[in-house]
């Protein structure tokens, strides 16, 4: 076909519009979705910026608007304006949060944006960071200071403070003049190997981290819904992680994963809508219980024992202390605590186990787990001081369960509340490390979630330490392991729940109560603190026990014990029938010797004492 001239040069002119429209549109910049009316990186892209110029301020430091004093962004925040105000001749730096009416902030005003500002440069640099990183950056006239964790935002707000006194310049007059470069202000780095390892959550807010015992660090994440859990699993499964286990406890849902460095536990939290994320280093002992891999023969009955520690000191009855034995249907043990530095408490639960262990098995006596409650010398200072004794005695120990505070936030504990805490309080957690080396013990970290598997004893681990984080603990008594025990009968299928309350106090059973409520009923409850006292949010604790509403209280006490603080307010949802419709018995240990034994599975009444011989 042939085409006329004129046709042709008209159609060579329209092709050559179009190919100039295509070239415009793919050279020129898109917008982004997120700018709006509060937007300022539309201004021209800055190389410097002066912070001081002739003794005067020219920058103000911003922080969010809902932080308290002892907040790390504060703190961070106050560090740079002091930092500033040593080159202006004392003269007042402004320092202001990131509080807007209408959603508008400052794009004028030179500013340092301390931390996770509402602002728009904050938002749009935080998700380049990973959870362990930090970072100074120039954005536009804002100097962007970021990290998720609060050593994170130290160390950055500390990196700036350097480079403040280094960059500072004297005139003539004495006075001095502060201009950073954008080339000074790239400042980048990891703080938390542990954190950096993980993705980041594509929803949720990061409320904060917290460093928790056994090297691991946990991160705390809210306004998340339970689906946000379960794709982060996904998104941790594409960083090369591969899942362990998952189940729900009550309402919440929990996940362990791991690689070769890490194990993460998730859990996600229905009442408040929160996930808490614990990293820890790997080790096949952070694995904890897949219910297939728990396969044993039966040799024996189950039975709870309750055994008395209380004693005289020559001054009177020492009527505190809790020692707890387990026997399981194929033989083994589970101790729980064991009492005073006293060596009477080793002689009195070795023979008591050999009592109890099966015909034909008194050659191989097996402690499957040894649980500390928490570090206080009533409950593990017979472990502490008397392990030796275990060694060579024909009981050997398997694991040793714990959750040890660690020792920085155990110092930020004890600054908050010098009136419970004490220089010693929570250091004796290095003697259940060295009685685990001594025994041959593989020490295991537990963690909210953890579910343990023992013939026919599943533990399911409802409280830690990690559960009052970020808060300073208010006293040692806080970090007591809680634990619901459900045995069940093989033949039958009956079930028997117990509930190990250690010496838990009021704020940790306000987490308890909250997160699982109902799932806390059970038919057996050891009495927390024999007793004594709740310590804080004494409202917690009588929520908590409301929640359990057991039939049979065991009360680790001597009778003057019970006796004294049975009737008190926090004690009566237990032991009240009025408050408690399915009360039916309190049993006390008593004194040095006395055992309590409930068979299991359990019926009222059926309980049998003896003294050990």
């Amino acid at each position: 076909m042939k085409i006329r001239q004129g046709t042709g040069r008209f159609l060579i002119f329209l092709i050559f519009l179009i190919v100039c429209c295509i070239f415009c549109s793919c050279t020129r910049s898109t917008p982004s979705d997120s700018t709006g009316q509060d937007q300022t990186s539309a201004e021209p892209v800055r190389d410097k910026i002066t912070l001081i110029e002739n003794g005067i301020p020219l920058v103000r430091v911003v922080r969010r608007e809902d932080l308290d004093s002892a907040n790390a962004e504060v703190k961070a925040a106050i560090s740079i304006r002091s930092a500033l105000m040593k080159y202006t001749g004392n003269k007042p730096v402004s320092i202001s949060t990131d509080w807007s009416s209408d959603g508008t902030f400052d794009s004028d005003t030179p500013e340092i944006l301390v931390g996770r500002t509402a602002y728009p440069e904050s938002g749009l640099i935080l998700p380049e960071l990973k959870y362990g990183d930090y970072c100074v950056r120039l954005s536009g006239n804002k100097i962007v200071v970021l990290g998720y964790s609060d050593a994170a935002i130290g160390y950055a707000a500390s990196r700036l403070v350097e480079l403040i006194k280094s960059a500072a310049v004297a005139g003539d007059d004495g006075t001095y003049s502060l201009t950073l470069t954008a080339e000074d202000l790239s400042i980048q780095g990891v703080r938390s190997k542990t954190l950096s390892d993980l993705p980041l959550m594509e929803s949720g807010n990061v409320v904060a981290t917290y460093n928790s015992g056994n090297d691991s660090t946990e991160l705390i994440i809210n306004r998340v819904e339970k689906e946000d859990l379960v794709s982060y699993t996904g998104k941790l499964k594409n960083a090369g992680y591969t899942e362990y286990t998952n189940h729900g406890i009550g309402e919440n849902l929990f996940y362990t994963l791991y690689n070769d460095s890490y194990t993460v536990n998730l859990g996600y939290f229905d009442y408040n809508r929160e996930i808490r994320v614990v990293v820890e280093p790997f080790s096949p002992s952070s694995l904890i219980g897949k219910e297939e891999d728990n396969v044993y023969t039966p040799v024996t009955t189950s039975q709870i024992s309750l055994i008395g520690v209380a004693y005289d000191n020559g001054s009177g009855i020492v009527g505190n202390g809790m020692s707890i034995l387990i026997r399981l249907r194929d033989g083994r043990f589970i101790v729980i605590d064991g009492g005073f530095r006293r060596s009477q408490h080793a002689e009195l639960l070795k023979r008591e186990i050999r009592n109890q262990v099966p015909v034909g098995a008194r050659d191989n006596i097996v402690i499957a787990a040894w649980i500390i409650t928490h570090v206080h010398v009533d409950h593990m200072g017979m472990l502490a001081s008397n392990y030796n004794s275990f060694v060579g005695s024909g009981i050997s120990v398997e694991k040793i369960i714990v959750n040890f505070m660690s020792d920085s936030e155990r110092a930020v504990s004890a600054a908050a509340n010098p009136s419970t805490w004490d220089e010693y309080s929570g250091r004796q957690w290095v003697e259940i490390v060295t009685a685990a080396n001594a025994l041959g013990a593989e020490l295991v970290t537990t963690h909210v979630g953890h579910v343990f598997y023992f013939a026919d004893l599943k533990i399911e681990v409802l409280h830690t330490v990690e559960n009052l984080a970020p808060e300073p603990v208010f006293e040692l008594n806080g970090t007591s392991l809680v634990m619901k025990m459900t045995f069940t009968d093989q033949g039958s299928g009956r079930q028997t729940t117990f509930l190990s309350t250690g010496d838990c106090t009021g704020d940790a059973f306000d987490f308890i109560a909250n997160a699982f409520g109902s799932y806390l009923r059970c038919d057996i409850l050891q009495v927390a603190h024999h007793g004594v006292t709740p310590w804080i949010r004494e409202a917690g604790t009588i929520r908590a026990y409301k929640a359990a509403a057991p039939a049979t209280l065991l009360w680790p006490s001597s009778e003057e014990v019970f006796l004294e603080y049975r009737a008190r307010n926090w004690n009566l949802p237990l032991s009240d029938p009025e408050q408690n419709p399915n009360y039916r018995e309190a049993i006390v240990a008593g004194m040095e010797g006395e055992v309590t034994v409930l068979p299991i599975p359990y019926t009222v009444g059926s309980a049998e004492r003896h003294t050990i011989q």
